[in-house]
């Protein structure tokens, strides 16, 4: 007969029989009372404040992403109307100033045409008056398109003065949540019980984009092409002169 804890064996069973009865009272599990597992399924409750702070964190860094976003997209116009202006300044630049309006080509221009229509000449001087008006159309054109340019950097002067101001309340507001961010996790380390950290260094914003003779050549291209037609808006372009 074995011990009480053991299951009872047959002392009349078989040698093989009495072998399998002991493996099993071996490897039979410890049973484990009601309160132990009561006690073992309970765990420490987190501090609620703790997940508050994490899903405060999220949020803000989610808003500050976005922020970010719209910041790089005006960087990116900026940069563009910037590129834009810094060519055409130096496309007039490069251009001789012959200090000729157009309104006095224009003028010009008018007289020459009537003069034609009206009075007889020989056909050297006729042709010597064409000579002349085509000369003057070229002129003319120089001068439209010169002020269409000088138009067009004034416009651009505007679009990049209203750029910087949205971009710099874009970096007011970038630097208004990494200030609240950094305070969130300040927070979030005292309840775990960590040492707050130095803030990080913040990335400097991209350089300026430079301009290539290139884009010169392409914006000179595009101001020819623009001028084929200039005589609808003519009137525009005599203002002020």
């Amino acid at each position: 007969m074995e011990s009480s804890a053991e299951a009872k064996v047959d002392v009349k069973a078989k040698p093989s029989q009495i072998e399998e009865a002991k493996t099993a009272n071996e490897n039979a599990e410890p049973k484990v009372s009601s309160e132990t597992e009561s006690n073992a399924g309970k765990e420490k409750p987190s501090d609620p404040r703790i997940e508050e702070i994490k899903k405060s964190i999220e949020e803000e860094r989610k808003k500050r992403f976005g922020i970010i976003d719209e910041l790089k997209k005006l960087r990116k116009r900026l940069g563009f109307k910037k590129a834009e202006q810094s060519a055409i300044l130096k496309l007039l630049e490069s251009e001789k100033d012959e200090g000729k309006k157009i309104g006095y080509l224009l003028r010009l221009k008018e007289k020459l045409e009537f003069k034609i229509a009206t009075e007889a000449s020989t056909l050297n001087a006729e042709k010597e008056l064409i000579r002349r008006i085509n000369e003057v159309n070229e002129e003319l054109d120089k001068a439209i398109k010169k002020k269409r340019l000088k138009r067009r950097a004034e416009m651009l002067s505007e679009d990049i003065e209203e750029l910087n101001k949205q971009i710099e309340e874009k970096e007011k507001l970038v630097k208004e949540s990494e200030k609240k961010l950094d305070e969130l996790y300040d927070n979030l380390r005292g309840l775990m019980g960590k040492k707050k950290q130095k803030p990080k260094e913040r990335r400097s914003p991209p350089k300026q984009q430079e301009i290539s003779l290139a884009d010169i050549a392409i914006i000179k291209d595009k101001t020819n092409k623009s001028g084929n037609n200039s005589n609808p808006g003519l009137s525009d372009d005599i203002e002020s002169n």
